[in-house]
């Protein structure tokens, strides 16, 4: 738990694995993971904390999320702790009324590295497991569904808008879910869930991690009242 709740701002930050050489047999490199591909996803596995923090005061997913992190913290060093925790609390509220999403103070698995571009609309159940360096999209939901238990998520799943993941499922790391996708049975490591209900796809080595890098750089470089707008 101590690991989710202090941050380490020393985590390699995400990047776009660049284009191997070609084989000298002739083969598609792109048919296989090279060694820098398989050490660029292992670096997508450690926790980025850059990514949730604030780059101003306005600015409502990251503060939504540090008010989260700081109630945890204020809550693990017990009686020093309660007068942040409550401080806390309130944060949570304002911010989750601008946001208009409901991640409750309580959800203890919350990864490092989370961005939420859009965070309008999200839910999330308290007991959901979301590995380090996700993306969640606005009108996502996951939660309970027709299998018992909640999602849980490995490292570098990137969902996308209006997607629902409901039930015990689990996402592998590097799984993509698309938008307006309901989930419902689990998705391997490394694939595409789309449609409705979901279908799982798959994807070529060489792409997997290289959508949810795109999608972070589509966010980085929106004008920034749009990113005010938006969270």
């Amino acid at each position: 738990m101590q690991s989710r709740l202090e941050p380490d701002l020393a985590g390699d930050a995400l990047r776009a694995p660049s284009e191997s050489t070609p084989r000298p047999d002739g083969a598609d490199s792109t048919s296989s993971p090279s060694a820098e591909d398989s050490q660029h996803l292992a670096s997508l596995s450690i926790p980025d904390w850059s990514r949730e923090r604030c780059r101003r005061f306005w600015d409502p997913s990251r503060q939504l999320l540090k008010s989260i992190r700081d109630y945890q913290r204020g809550r693990s060093r017990g009686l020093r702790g309660i007068l942040p925790a409550k401080l806390a609390v309130l944060r949570h509220r304002f911010w989750s009324l601008v946001t208009g999403a409901d991640i409750p103070l309580n959800t203890w698995a919350l990864g490092g590295g989370l961005v939420l571009p859009h965070p309008n609309g999200v839910v999330i159940h308290p007991e959901t497991t979301i590995g380090p360096n996700c993306i969640v999209f606005q009108q996502v939901t996951l939660g309970t569904g027709p299998r018992p238990g909640v999602p849980r998520l490995g490292a570098n799943v990137n969902i996308g808008p209006g997607a629902k993941v409901l039930g015990g499922v689990v996402v592998g790391d590097h799984a993509r879910i698309g938008a307006n996708a309901v989930v419902i049975r689990d998705v391997p490591a490394g694939t595409t869930a789309v449609g409705v209900p979901a279908v799982v796809k798959q994807r070529r080595p060489r792409e997997v991690g290289r959508a949810p890098v795109r999608a972070l750089e589509s966010v980085r470089t929106l004008p920034d009242r749009d990113r005010s707008s938006t969270g």
